[in-house]
């Protein structure tokens, strides 16, 4: 756990002393968001005191907090929608673009197979045929 450290920072003419374990960077970039925020609320409302120009502030970070929670729900939803999609087209064995199912999911007939591939006098595949030619990665085959 990082230590503990105080920050001060100067908002609304206030020095504010922030105990944190957050680095003074990120807290100082976190009170000039702020005194952004404040700056902008007040060009639109004119004269304002100090503690609705405050309140005004929070409700409008807040608003701005919620729309991106729900927007971060939506973009993770969606995520799980299509992880969903891929993995029953990958369970059914299609691609993305629309490969037949039945297309890899036959093992090739022995008499097709490559010169290469050959098996042993006794029967089992070679070290050639299993580590493959494609580096351990057998190539698709059509049949």
């Amino acid at each position: 756990m990082a230590e503990k450290k105080t920050v001060i920072v100067d908002l609304l003419g206030q020095k504010l002393p922030i105990r944190t374990d957050q680095s003074p960077e990120d807290v100082q970039r976190v009170a000039r968001t702020l005194a952004e925020r404040f700056e902008s609320i007040r060009a639109g409302a004119g004269a304002i005191d100090t503690l609705r120009l405050a309140l005004l502030a929070a409700l409008d970070l807040n608003r701005e907090l919620l729309a991106t929670r729900r927007e971060l729900e939506h973009f993770r939803e969606e995520a799980t929608e299509r992880t969903l999609a891929l993995v029953e087209q990958l369970e059914a064995g299609t691609t993305l673009h629309e490969t037949p199912p039945d297309l890899f999911s036959k093992p090739m007939p022995r008499s097709e197979k490559k010169s290469s591939e050959s098996t042993s006098d006794d029967g089992t595949e070679t070290d050639a045929e299993q580590s493959g030619s494609t580096g351990g990665k057998k190539p698709p085959v059509l049949v």
